[in-house]
């Protein structure tokens, strides 16, 4: 196996040493002939050969069209201003947030509808929770 694979490396090796130097020339009847050794009675040119691409590499820069470049500057318009209307809707959500954590904490008797439509006052054990909650909601929304 280790024989094999060195036979393979030194193969592969000597190919591109020997394939390196490529030759073109016109035979008799005028055709165009190319070879690895020029001929030795007639004129030839050397002939320059290009490298393959790296795997996964470009053969030229992809062409930048006008209309995808006016696209692509409209999509992003429209991004920022989408990100700038969800940046303001967290700022208003946020201000809420505060709103009510100040409420919460300085009034220590609240009052709230319940579901028949009577008022009820809060207690405090309620309202310790909810202060819990909103300053959690502030910790992960509001952080900036």
């Amino acid at each position: 196996m280790r024989t094999l694979l060195v036979a393979i490396t030194l193969c592969l090796f000597s190919a591109s040493v020997v394939a390196s130097q490529m030759y073109r020339w016109v035979d008799d009847s005028g055709v165009a002939q190319f070879g690895q050794n020029p001929p030795s009675d007639r004129a030839y040119e050397r002939v320059q050969q290009r490298t393959a691409p790296p795997p996964g590499g470009q053969l030229r820069q992809p062409e930048v069209r006008p209309e995808a470049d006016e696209r692509q500057r409209e999509s992003s318009v429209e991004d920022r201003s989408a990100r700038e209307a969800r940046e303001a809707q967290r700022e208003r959500e946020c201000r809420e947030l505060e709103q009510r954590l100040q409420t919460l904490q300085n009034n220590p008797r609240l009052r709230f509808t319940n579901d028949n439509g009577e008022l009820e006052v809060m207690g405090e054990d309620q309202r310790q929770e909810m202060i819990r909650d909103t300053r959690s909601d502030l910790a992960t929304y509001c952080a900036d």
